[in-house]
């Protein structure tokens, strides 16, 4: 059939096939695959790629098929078709596609590395974990049906040696089964773990069993195994047998313990034991983490072991012997815990807890003994030394915890700044029960909360410049029964968390940003720059902290100083107290500008504020009112004094506060609210002050006169310095002291008092009404002159 050469289709024919191409392109395709399967299970496809024979390397060039060329032979044996000649259009090369880039050349992703808890949470290691214990589980019970079973037909010897036995063998071979088999790790740990429980019954069952092994003895063989297991568990890379010595830990405490109860004689010795294995624990697990073989991946046993030596500690019988020594020997493990915690930070393990958490266990557990401490039986510990002992113990090594807090510079980020702040929650937990059980733990307290806020000020936790001071005033509601040691306790307690204040809010600036110039505080103005940004953040905290700073020095000082006095100076004189101490703080300028505790002690209330308010603020308001209700308390404190010379010292102050209340609204006296709000106040401290000197009332004529003397002044002043509302207010006072003195004051006096009050009161109206005449002729005057303008000369 020859071709159609006329039809549409004549002149369109297909590019040749090129069998090169279609083979590089399969090969390409097949390289995408294999890297899809890396990139989903890279160890699998590793394997895959080294196995498959002929695999072309990824980063390799594009391979070229050799294509099969025609043999000798069949050319010939071909037969030769003859095709009428057609002309041949010139070949369609097909381009090659741009290759793409090698997957492998890429830059590989490595995974983010998943946290334990999730890990633990995986289905892999949940299934293996619970079928291991189970196994496990099941071994222990088979065991313990067999010995039931032969029980009665068994020696004690040869049970125990029997169980012995079987103990060391299960630890061996689980050992050497993961040394030789890596793969086999979670039947190994089952195995060593298995055994290493067996250890522990064999020894309780020993003594138990009375077969002539001493508690010591016992005590001895179960602290080695301990060891031995932590020893293994770092060899063979099997995290699973140092908790198995966790749990031996535990059962040696409890055997301890209950030897104790049955023996009390021997509650010395027992836990003085118990805190040496502790230790031998500690150190054991440190050392061996610090090492270089296998994995780093052990728990520490003897944090749960520490634990349960708290809560199990049998103090009855510990307080019985010595309450010096009891209190040490329950503190040892919490020393433990704590050493724990800040070693978990400069050595790598991968079996950790999260931030904080281990320097918050190990408060807790503290806490935990403090409470139990607090709360042992007996008359002999119940009286004040033991509870103060107990005290002294644990604030003394929160202090000491403070101290390496401080000094510590873990290399683990991230590390510092929840362990510091959990601790300082610790220590103020402690010092409260402290000042509120033994208030005579007062002083220790407050310095126990001094060390503690350093390392937290220096994490920029601004509640750590006034948590020392919250704590001391809780410490009020002891004072009705305090004695006058525990009361002077108080009082430098409370002068220590004050004075601190500022010294706190300096290392945090410090470790916040640079410092105020010396220009800008010299000047009292606000800084700018960095320092006002590094404060920003603190500066409502720190304004609060002024105020119970404030709080705690005009209250709770006056109020622990009162318990040294008796009779009605008891209660003057912590009134007087109070008012100097509320002058002092008027005069250090807290109520001009806001003031954090350091720039009150800096003195930068002191300088001129700028730029003025135009109007009042609202700090100013309250530095007037707090002050005049100061000036009031003052006077109301006479009714509780009987001399002449209590109640002047009483005037005097009423009068220094009032005028200390109008100094703080001095650059606005000139505005009609603050003026009116100055003199009623001054005026009405001066009346009562009068009165209470002249031990009269207010319906005598000397009130009159007071009033009609204070209404001329203002009219005076107000003439002077032409202030218009003064004169005013004045004038009211003025006509109201005539109104008094003829409606009410004469009307009982004799006729010639009647004739020369009167004669008085109008000449004094008159005197005025002749100065308003004469302010009023050159009001109007000067308003003439203004009105016609300059003259010419």
């Amino acid at each position: 059939m020859s071709p159609d050469t006329t039809g549409p289709w004549a002149h369109r024919e297909e590019p040749p096939a090129d069998l090169r191409e279609v083979l590089r392109r399969l090969d390409l395709i097949e390289r995408k695959i294999d890297w899809v399967a890396r990139r989903v299970s890279p160890d699998e496809a590793s394997t895959a790629t080294t196995a498959r024979p002929g695999a072309v390397p990824a980063g390799a060039a594009d391979p070229q098929p050799a294509v099969p060329q025609p043999r000798a032979a069949d050319s010939l044996s071909r037969p030769v078709l003859t095709q009428p000649a057609v002309p041949q259009p010139r070949p369609v090369i097909p381009s090659r596609p741009r290759p793409l880039p090698s997957p492998v050349q890429q830059r590989p992703v490595v995974p983010a590395r998943r946290g334990w808890w999730r890990q633990a949470r995986d289905e892999g290691n949940v299934g293996r974990y619970l079928l291991s214990g189970a196994a496990a589980l099941l071994v222990l019970l088979a065991a313990v049906t067999l010995i039931a079973l032969v029980w009665g037909s068994v020696a004690d010897v040869v049970k125990v040696l029997v169980l012995g036995a079987v103990s060391i063998c299960l630890v061996a071979g689980g050992t050497l089964l993961g040394r030789s088999r890596p793969r086999q790790a979670v039947a190994a740990a089952t195995l060593a773990g298995t055994g290493g429980a067996l250890g522990y019954v064999t020894v309780i069952g020993a003594v138990l069993l009375d077969t002539g092994l001493a508690p010591l003895g016992a005590f001895t063989l179960m602290s080695l195994w301990g060891v031995g297991l932590l020893l293994l568990s770092r060899v063979s890379a099997q995290g699973l047998t140092s908790v198995i010595c966790a749990l031996g830990g535990l059962l040696t405490v409890a055997l301890s313990a209950h030897q104790v109860r049955v023996a009390a004689a021997q509650a010395l010795p027992a836990w003085v034991l118990v805190d040496l294995l502790l230790l031998v624990l500690a150190v054991t697990s440190s050392a061996l983490l610090r090492t270089q073989a296998g994995t780093r991946a052990l728990l520490r046993p003897a944090s749960p072991v520490a634990l349960g030596a708290v809560l199990m500690a049998p103090l009855p019988e510990l307080a019985s012997a010595s309450a010096l020594l009891a209190v040490g020997l329950v503190l040892v493990p919490v020393a433990v815990l704590y050493a724990e915690a800040v070693d978990d930070a400069l050595v790598p393990n991968r079996w950790r807890l999260p931030d904080g958490v281990p320097v918050a266990g190990a408060g807790a557990t503290a806490l935990l003994a403090y409470g139990r401490l607090l709360t042992v039986p007996g008359p002999g510990w119940s009286a004040p030394h033991g509870r103060v002992v107990a005290g002294i113990g644990v604030l003394l090594l929160l202090v000491v915890v403070s101290a390496v807090l401080e000094l510590l510079r873990a290399g683990r980020q991230g590390w510092r700044r929840p362990s510091v702040l959990a601790h300082l929650a610790v220590v103020g937990t402690a010092a409260t029960m402290s000042v509120l059980i033994e208030p005579a733990l007062c002083l220790l307290a407050a310095v126990a909360l001094v060390v503690s806020s350093l390392p937290a000020v220096s994490e920029a936790c601004t509640l750590a410049v006034v948590i020392p001071v919250l704590v001391m005033l809780l410490a009020l509601v002891q004072e009705p029964g305090l004695s006058c040691a525990e009361r002077l306790g108080h009082l430098l307690a409370l002068l220590v968390t004050v004075a601190a204040a500022p010294l706190l809010e300096w290392l945090l600036v410090t470790a916040s940003g640079p410092a105020p110039g010396p220009r800008a505080a010299s000047a009292g103005c606000p800084a700018v720059g960095a320092s006002t940004t590094a404060l920003a953040r603190h500066h409502l905290t720190l304004l609060l902290s002024t105020w119970i700073l404030a709080a705690a020095l005009v209250g709770a000082v006056p109020t622990t100083v009162s318990g040294w006095l008796m009779g009605p100076a008891a209660t003057y004189v912590p009134v007087l107290l109070s008012g100097a101490v509320t002058a002092g703080l008027v005069l250090a300028g807290v109520f001009r500008r806001p003031l954090t505790p350091l720039g009150l002690v800096r003195g930068q209330g002191l300088g001129p504020v700028c730029p003025v308010p135009p109007a009042p603020t609202a700090l100013a308001w309250a530095g007037l009112v707090l002050t005049a209700v100061a000036s009031v308390a003052q006077l109301a404190a006479t009714a509780h004094t009987d001399g002449v010379v209590e109640d002047a010292a009483h005037v005097v102050m009423a009068l220094a506060l009032a005028v200390l209340a109008v100094r703080v609204l001095r650059p606005w006296l000139l505005q009609t609210q603050a003026l009116m709000a100055s003199a009623v106040l001054l005026s009405g401290v001066t009346w009562a002050c009068v009165l209470i000197l002249a031990r009269t009332g207010v319906q005598g004529i000397l009130m009159t006169t007071t009033v009609l003397a204070t209404g001329s002044v203002c009219i005076v002043l107000g003439f002077r310095w032409r202030l218009t509302v003064l004169r005013h207010y004045g004038l009211v006072l003025v006509l109201v002291a005539v109104l008094k003195l003829a409606a009410l004051d004469i009307g009982a006096q004799g006729p010639l008092t009647r004739v020369l009050a009167l004669l008085a009161s109008g000449l004094v109206c008159f005197g005025l009404s002749l100065a308003y005449n004469k302010v009023a002729h050159d009001a109007k005057d000067s308003h003439d002159a203004d009105a016609r303008g300059p003259q010419r000369p």
